[in-house]
């Protein structure tokens, strides 16, 4: 399956090999912000669990959707501690913590229940994490990230990062 984020709030879940419809799934009701005719909450970020059982979806709406993919991607949990527009995700290896970051240069983690997705919340202690091996590097403020940032930067500085065998890539 192929999953794209739409700019209408709503994700679209494609037959890879066919490439034909599966379904629509409209996250608009999950958004912390409502908009005329819910077009302004479109999806910025998605990224599937390590042990692909979920997608987390980050939408232009302030929300973190957690979508279970075995019940045809229903948002089972929305997260909705950011403060503005969610830009990257990263899932921890073992699938049980999510760390986000948004616009307004929120680096925020989330405690997965992999077992009851609607127990899942966010983790205020950051510092707890700090340890724990991510399964993706794209959230360009991060430990890992740490020493891109000159004093001089502001946020538009680093768009984009990925960290491959332990060697920093910056785009």
């Amino acid at each position: 399956l192929v999953v794209m984020g739409r700019n209408d709030g709503k994700i679209a879940v494609v037959d890879g090999k066919a490439l034909g419809p599966v379904r629509v799934v409209n996250l608009n009701n999950y958004s912390k912000r409502k908009v005329r005719n819910q077009m302004g909450n479109w999806i910025e970020a998605m990224a599937f669990s390590p042990c692909g059982k979920f997608l987390a979806v980050g939408t232009h709406g302030m929300t973190i959707c957690l979508c279970d993919v075995a019940s045809d991607f229903k948002c089972i949990k929305a997260l909705k501690s950011h403060n503005s527009v969610i830009t990257k995700l990263d899932w921890s290896k073992n699938s049980k913590h999510l760390r986000s970051t948004d616009k307004g240069y929120e680096l925020l983690f989330f405690d997965i229940d992999t077992d009851d997705l609607k127990k899942s919340k966010q983790n205020p202690h950051a510092t707890s994490l700090k340890d724990i091996e991510w399964n993706t590097h794209t959230c360009v403020l991060s430990w890992g990230t740490k020493e891109v940032w000159d004093t001089d930067m502001d946020g538009s500085d680093v768009n984009a990062v990925d960290i491959f065998q332990n060697k920093l890539v910056v785009t």
